[in-house]
């Protein structure tokens, strides 16, 4: 039996899912994963789909590239001593691992992530006590110790004092030279004394030159001073191997917490690398079927080519479990068989769909294949010995959880055992509650599942003038072969053509063809029909409630009317006794100012005109004027969201408020001519920000709202502004530039944000 894994090619798309890692952990996780048992595929989904959400809303995980450190921890732990590199690789994951917690608090991130990241103990002394040691380029600073500071500015004095000795000994032995430099030999200053004068120059040979015309010689007054260095250089290098040692023992007493570390950092740098993958594929998450539907809308194969790969969607249930796919040759059956197998495998290992969102998949405990060229030289099969003997072993352990997926089933016989062949193992998967994908040109197969209410028909399309195929799946109905007309197109003489058209005739066997293609016809013609119906459903459903709406909100405010009005006057008639009291004291004051005397009067106009003023019942809409008795403010309304009103005074303020707390009115006689021009104001009106962010919106959503709010911009006489839209599938991002490219009568230009304003996942706008 062939193995999905190598058939579906998934080794190909885990090199491709490796090369998104950084970390050597993080590639071999990559590179070794395979499906996952359900309870862990339900906790990596769940993982998955925030590592999603906190890359597409904050960006990606600030960790640096980590190295597999079990190797150097572990020997920390047993006493032994690290370098310089491992000590700083160690110190690189302590300080992404602070990164990384502060990335995580500052998205406010409560979940499975958090708690793995949470399930590291902090190691900033250790970060720190590397940093203070051990310099960008690995080198061990004098700041290390005051021993190491002291031995270093040692060797330094003494190397000054034999460098300025140097030229007088040239002088002192110049004629005795064969060259008047100095060279170097095991670390010494040697002169390169002519052997004739060999006696001449005191001191210690540390060799004869290739032609033994000259002896180096280091000469005896640099002796001491050379020893002397070199015995500081042993003590530098054992002071080091101390300061050394003494950080790794500390490395040893937290190696378990460590080593947790680098596995969990190695996790993220995973887990960012499927979501990157993913991001690359326009793929988006799926989720488990909990009644055993599947649906994959839109379903591509992740290694063929974007621009070529044509979306086919996909759908089955307990109820129709097998799909049967037909059409012609080279249609694309095998790569939708493909499709839907590989769909599957990466959802179960954890990874992110190929495909539009809104997957659905069941857990299947195996997925079982059969496709391609089961010939076997060796073993003496033939193709068809080679399928049945694959198909066997998949007959034997199928069950109800599997996915089986059969390309071409029952060829490489005689065409009416072929059939029959097909159409009884096909029964078989059905009785063992199997779902299956199989693919055939056996007419009298599709005719079998038309006849039966478990299993569906697909074709894939051909263009009906040029005969070539479109790739595209369609469900419900079933393919023809088409194999005389493609064999007619690549030049097959038509008397030939003719005379098979003639046999099949003769034979009936066109009979179940051309049925086949009635069928078709009359299906495409009622999906059409049956499109039409739903959308004139559709709209009748919607005016319907609209009507009711309105019925209800006619009938609302005749009942509420009288009863509102007559709480409101008498609210009002209160309110009017109490400042109409207060006016006629004010005019019994004896010395009675002018201003306060144009108050009271102003006071008993203002109550004349809300006497006559009317109030409504019912619900605010844009545009409506209203009241908010709890803040004694009144204006229209600008925008509604929800249960939010947004309030545009006449003063020009702007504020929010629950739409409960607001009553619709008529306005003031005086503000009535004004209110056109008003709501042409509003956009331009209130607080706007510089930005807006569109994530978590569907693409038709986060257009309006980014032209509403690039209207409101260009009212405002902004300049620079930015669009969020994260990094997700794309889609947003794709949206908002070709929205900006359409419109550049107002868009000056645009370009991705900078690091520090959210990278690729915004975009700054700039406009004329």
């Amino acid at each position: 039996m062939q193995s999905a894994y190598r058939v579906l090619e998934i080794e190909r798309i885990l090199e491709r899912l490796s090369s998104f890692c950084q970390s050597e952990k993080g590639k071999r996780k990559a590179l070794s994963l395979d499906k996952l048992p359900e309870a862990e595929l339900r906790e990596e989904l769940i993982r998955l789909g925030e590592a999603n959400d906190l890359i597409a809303v904050n960006g990606r995980f600030p960790i640096s590239p980590s190295e597999d450190l079990d190797k150097p921890i572990g020997l920390a732990k047993k006493g032994g001593t690290l370098s310089e590199g491992d000590l700083s690789r160690i110190a690189d994951d302590c300080e992404s691992m602070i990164s990384l917690r502060r990335y995580l608090s500052k998205a406010s991130h409560e979940g499975r992530l958090a708690e793995l990241s949470d399930s590291v103990k902090g190691e900033e002394a250790i970060a720190e006590e590397v940093r203070r040691v051990i310099g960008p380029n690995l080198e061990v600073m004098d700041k290390a110790s005051t021993e190491l500071k002291r031995i270093r500015s040692s060797i330094s004095r003494l190397t000054r004092e034999l460098s300025s000795a140097l030229p007088a000994l040239l002088k002192k032995y110049g004629p005795y030279l064969s060259e008047s430099t100095f060279s170097m030999r095991e670390g010494h200053y040697v002169l390169p004394v002519a052997d004739t004068y060999k006696n001449k120059v005191k001191g210690i040979v540390y060799g004869i030159s290739n032609s033994g015309s000259s002896t180096f010689i280091e000469p005896s007054e640099l002796v001491d001073k050379e020893n002397k260095i070199a015995e500081l250089g042993y003590q530098e290098k054992e002071e080091i191997r101390r300061i050394l040692h003494e950080i790794s023992l500390k490395v040893g007493d937290h190696a378990d917490n460590l080593l947790r570390q680098n596995d969990v950092l190695s996790y993220f740098d995973f887990v960012e690398g499927k979501v990157l993958y993913g991001e690359s594929l326009h793929a988006h998450m799926g989720a488990l079927s909990e009644d055993g539907s599947l649906f994959i809308p839109e379903a591509r194969h992740p290694l063929l080519e974007a621009e070529k790969v044509v979306p086919n969607g996909f759908s089955l249930s307990p109820n129709r479990r097998v799909l049967v796919i037909s059409g012609p040759n080279a249609g694309g059956k095998t790569v939708a068989l493909k499709t839907i197998g590989v769909s599957c495998y990466l959802f179960m290992m954890g990874m992110m769909v190929p495909s539009g969102p809104g997957s659905l998949i069941p857990y299947f405990k195996k997925i079982l294949v059969d496709i391609g060229d089961s010939q076997s030289i060796e073993a003496s099969l033939s193709t068809f010995s080679g399928h049945m003997s694959g198909i066997a072993e998949i007959l034997r352990l199928s069950g109800g959880r599997d996915l089986v997926l059969l390309d071409e089933i029952g060829t490489g016989t005689s065409p009416k055992e072929g059939e029959a062949l097909a159409t009884a193992i096909v029964e078989f998967l059905l009785h063992k509650h199997a779902y299956a994908l199989v693919s055939s040109h056996f007419e009298g197969l599709k005719a079998f599942a038309m006849s039966s209410k478990f299993i569906e028909n697909a074709c894939m399309g051909i263009d009906p003038d040029t005969f070539t195929p479109t790739y595209k799946l369609m469900l419900g109905i079933p393919g023809e072969s088409y194999g005389l007309k493609v064999a007619a197109g690549l030049g097959i003489p038509s008397e030939v053509i003719s005379s098979a058209e003639k046999k099949l005739s003769e034979k009936g066997e066109g009979s179940v063809s051309q049925a086949i293609g009635k069928l078709t016809r009359l299906t495409k013609e009622n999906e059409a029909l049956q499109e039409e119906l739903k959308k004139q459903e559709a709209k009748m459903a919607l005016r319907e409630k609209k009507l009711k709406a309105e019925e209800k909100d006619l009938e609302n405010r005749k009942e509420n009317y009288l009863s509102d009005v007559k709480s409101i006057k008498e609210k009002m008639l209160e309110d009017a006794k109490a400042e109409i009291d207060e006016a006629m004291e004010a005019l019994r004051e004896p010395e009675l100012k002018q201003h306060k005397l144009a108050h009271a009067k102003r006071k008993l106009r203002d109550l004349e005109e809300q006497e006559s003023r009317t109030y409504y019942d019912g619900p605010v809409e844009e545009g409506d004027y209203v009241e908010i008795p709890d803040y004694e403010i009144e204006g229209i309304v600008s925008r509604k969201k929800g249960k939010t009103l947004f309030i545009q005074t006449s003063s020009g303020a702007s504020f929010q408020v629950d739409e409960n707390r607001a009553r619709r009115t008529d306005a003031p006689k005086e503000k009535q001519e004004a209110i056109s021009g008003a709501l042409l104001d509003l956009v331009g009106g209130g607080s706007l920000p510089l930005e807006v962010n569109l994530i978590g919106l569907h693409v038709d959503e986060a257009k309006e709202e980014l032209s509403h709010y690039l209207d409101q911009c260009r009212l405002k006489g902004f300049k620079r502004v930015r669009v969020i839209h994260g990094f997700g599938s794309g889609a947003l991002r794709k949206m908002t530039q070709d929205y900006l490219k359409a419109n550049s009568r107002f868009v000056d230009r645009f370009e991705a944000a900078g690091e520090f304003e959210g990278g690729a996942g915004a975009t700054v706008v700039y406009l004329k």
